[in-house]
């Protein structure tokens, strides 16, 4: 609450470091596959959804402007690449070292750059990407994420496919476990 009055009386945004690759549980999934328990991997594939800014739940217009600073390159935002993609691409390398060769589709579907009191904002800063990974092993992944998606305030998921087994991690069904297959 200081850090959030001090941060307004200033005028400067204050931020909280994205965490979630550091986790008990993630670091256990990590020391699990680093083991060699599912073999050489061949598919990775995460997101990471979060509803910052749905819609649904920002009917409130102090709360709306409040957080439509995510989508303004302006004020320093990467948008939801920059936070949510730079975890899942981190938990990519991890697994599979890093990628050889990244395509990117980065959109801004909320629509908040074409409401007319946020035209002079330039909220090029896109709400939902999905990226596709080509590692230098052959292996292949698919990284998205996204600020508007409905349901649980924020959502984990991890697939990763080996040789001799697979791992699934979904954090809206447990943040303790991961199941292997």
């Amino acid at each position: 609450v200081e850090m959030t009055r001090a941060a307004r009386e200033s005028g400067l945004t204050a931020m909280v470091n994205n965490s979630a690759a550091d986790t008990p549980l993630i670091r256990t999934m990590l020391k699990f596959i680093e083991d060699g328990k599912l073999g050489r991997i061949k598919y990775f594939e995460a997101a990471y959804m979060q509803n910052r800014l749905d819609s649904r739940i920002l009917d409130d217009p102090y709360e709306e402007k409040r957080l439509i600073w995510r989508l303004s390159s302006a004020t320093g935002s990467a948008g939801a690449i920059g936070e949510l993609g730079y975890v899942l691409y981190r938990l990519a390398a991890a697994v599979c070292g890093e990628p050889a060769e990244v395509s990117a589709m980065i959109k801004n579907i909320a629509g908040f750059n074409e409401i007319e009191e946020y035209q002079e904002l330039d909220l090029a800063a896109g709400d939902t990407f999905a990226c596709t990974l080509g590692f230098s092993d052959g292996a292949a992944g698919l990284i998205r994420g996204s600020w508007t998606a409905g349901g649980p305030h924020e959502q984990l998921t991890l697939n990763i496919y080996g040789e001799n087994a697979s791992l699934s991690l979904d954090t809206a069904r447990s943040e303790t476990e991961f199941s292997v297959y």
